[in-house]
């Protein structure tokens, strides 16, 4: 009888305890970061999909496996599975789906601009009314008067941002420029609309008045 040799049989699943996505929703150029935790020595990978498949992730230190993936132009999937498979040293597998993502590299649609108060003066309001794609963040600049002045969106879709025109400002035909930023950072911007603001009274050159002096029913001529 020989009882020197041993073996190992490992038909148990490696354990998977946790799972977490960062960088979702992301546009062109972003980073979807996958992190898990499960047991240690093992080889992880990952798949986003129609995105990515069989992507490897590093343990970093014992049980905690990272991988990443850089967003490319023309990608576009919305609540994507994520799918996490971990091996262990003799091929037992286990898998985890419990995460998705959401990549958007098109940017927002802006369908109209329109502006109510110009040419206006000190004390007047100048109103922005932008028609665009819902749930952004926008904003509006009048070039050499203000910067990035938030807008607000209500109803859905609809952006406004007012304006009150302070003394001393005089600009003609400045341009003004919206921006709306979806979700995932994608930029749109729209520069068809300007405005005018003139706070300088009107300049008097010179009066003339002929017919003075005048009795009744004479003429003065301004």
């Amino acid at each position: 009888i020989d009882t020197s040799q041993r073996v190992t049989i490992d038909t148990k699943a490696p354990t998977i305890t946790s799972v977490d996505v960062s960088g979702s929703p992301g546009k062109a150029g972003g980073i979807i970061k996958v992190s898990m935790v499960g047991e240690p020595g093992g080889i992880a990978k990952f798949s986003i999909a129609n995105v990515i498949s069989d992507q490897p992730m590093t343990e970093m230190t014992s049980g905690n496996y990272s991988g990443n993936y850089v967003i490319t132009e023309g990608i576009n999937v919305n609540n994507a599975i994520v799918t996490i498979v971990l091996s262990d040293s003799v091929g037992n597998l286990s898998m985890d789906t419990s995460q998705k993502v959401t990549i958007d590299t098109v940017a927002p649609v802006i369908n109209s601009v329109t502006i109510i108060g110009t040419p206006g003066k000190a004390g007047e309001t100048i109103k922005i009314t932008m028609l665009g794609e819902p749930n952004g963040k926008a904003k509006f600049s009048i070039e050499g008067v203000i910067s990035d002045q938030s807008m607000f969106e209500a109803p859905l879709g609809t952006y406004t941002g007012n304006y009150t025109i302070t003394s001393g400002l005089n600009v003609s035909n400045a341009i003004v420029k919206v921006t709306l930023t979806d979700a995932s950072g994608n930029n749109s911007t729209n520069t068809s609309q300007q405005v005018t603001i003139d706070n300088k009274a009107p300049e008097i050159l010179s009066i003339d008045i002929e017919g003075s002096p005048a009795k009744i029913g004479e003429n003065i001529k301004i």
